[in-house]
């Protein structure tokens, strides 16, 4: 938008902001907007009571500048420090983000489990459609007349369908972040540690055939 305001606004026309750091992503659209307010197009940043335009104090400009500058710097912050965290959770051998469906993540043991409110019904989705029985849209219509929802409490679509049955490697116990695979796992006695899937590490080898 900043790029066309000069090509389809005229001088008197106003362009509403929340804040600058809202107008302010990257350090050229500060310069966009400092050199389009000085050709006539007001820039109203409402939530600070500044408005940009030719008339502008340069006292207020600086203003703008400044905390222009602070929220970029803020941006690019919070995504190094969730890079960083993303890391940190990868040399740990725990998938950043959030829990896929059917798993919760313990804090204090820092694993992912089973959810058990949802095992039931995820085994029922695999074991059933790894019976062969029915065909990709047929397993839809199968489990939406059944009741049986998704993870959005709505009803299965082909596509979400889909992913689950081919693409969520969380289900066997692994997955894949960022080029790291990463595998799930318990500890049952201290020196034993099993992969913690739903399904066996072949199940989309098979159901990726089926879903054809």
């Amino acid at each position: 938008m900043l790029q066309c305001a000069r090509t389809f606004f005229e001088p008197g026309d106003r362009i509403y902001f929340k804040d600058a750091t809202r107008a302010a992503r990257n350090l050229p659209d500060i310069n966009r907007i400092d050199e389009t307010s000085r050709a006539g197009i007001a820039f109203v940043f409402y939530a600070l009571g500044i408005t940009l335009d030719e008339k502008t104090h340069s006292s207020i400009v600086m203003s703008y500048l400044v905390q222009g500058v602070i929220g970029k710097h803020e941006t690019d912050n919070l995504g190094w420090c969730i890079s960083e965290g993303d890391q940190k959770k990868l040399s740990w051998r725990i998938k950043p983000g959030c829990a896929a469906w059917g798993y919760l993540y313990d804090r204090h043991k820092k694993i992912y489990e089973i959810d058990p409110r949802y095992e039931k019904t995820l085994r029922y989705i695999f074991d059933t459609f790894d019976s062969g029985m029915y065909t990709l849209p047929e397993f839809r219509v199968h489990l939406n007349e059944k009741g049986i929802r998704n993870q959005s409490g709505e009803q299965w679509r082909k596509g979400n369908l889909y992913k689950l049955l081919t693409q969520r490697y969380e289900y066997h116990g692994e997955f894949v972040w960022r080029g790291a695979v990463c595998r799930f796992h318990y500890d049952d006695d201290g020196h034993n540690v099993h992969p913690l899937g739903l399904v066996p590490h072949t199940f989309y080898d098979k159901t990726r055939w089926l879903a054809r």
